[in-house]
């Protein structure tokens, strides 16, 4: 199952670009409507990670901290409304289905007894999710609604929570390990060809040679 991590202040740029590489079509089925960037940026600007909870699923190792998906859970009293967006190519592999379980698991563990979210009757990945998580779903034309009753917390949920916390910074810890290697490879190659006076393309070619 993908590893999903909490979003904290400092990954707020990332919840932007993540949302704002939605095409009109996803942004449609994400808000309700297609959002144009200002109502995106605002809307991010507007989260309270304090207040609310914010997962994702990161992007692959080592290739920057992008997220390919991204749950909002906004909390109020003993209900959580939840917003969820997966990239278009990510789709499939389980990253919504990961995502709403861990929502779910923060949600019970934190006292809300109903979590329930609003999409398009269209959006048939959301429903399938729905379905899939035993949520309760009320179709009303074009719009649905579900939500499932969360049992209380208890002693195995929480022990459930810590250990994905714990895999996701495990996970975070070996992406900036391998982006920091790729990068320092690649400040080596480029002193290297800068200091022999070698041409790049050249340098490129017998690269792919020497990797077949």
């Amino acid at each position: 199952m993908p590893t999903t991590t909490r979003l904290e202040e400092t990954n707020r740029p990332a919840l932007r670009a993540h949302l704002l590489s939605l095409g009109s079509e996803d942004r449609h089925l994400r808000f309700g409507f297609a959002a144009r960037d200002a109502t995106i940026e605002r809307y991010v600007a507007d989260i309270d990670f304090k207040r609310d909870a914010v997962f994702g699923v990161r992007g692959v190792p080592g290739k920057g901290k992008t997220f390919d998906g991204i749950i909002h859970l906004a909390l109020e009293n003993n209900h959580a409304e939840i917003g969820l967006s997966v990239l278009k190519p990510s789709r499939g592999c389980g990253i919504g289905k990961a995502l709403v379980a861990r929502a779910a698991t923060y949600a019970r563990n934190h006292g809300i007894k109903v979590l329930f979210m609003q999409c398009l009757t269209a959006n048939r990945a959301i429903m399938h999710i729905a379905h899939a998580l035993g949520m309760k779903v009320v179709v009303d034309g074009t719009q649905s609604e579900a939500n499932l009753v969360l049992p209380a917390g208890d002693a195995m949920s929480v022990l459930r929570e810590l250990e994905e916390d714990q895999i996701a910074l495990c996970d975070a810890v070996l992406g900036d390990s391998m982006l920091s290697r790729e990068t320092q490879m690649a400040a080596s190659a480029r002193g290297y060809i800068t200091k022999y006076q070698l041409n790049p393309a050249i340098c490129g070619a017998i690269a792919v040679q020497t990797a077949q």
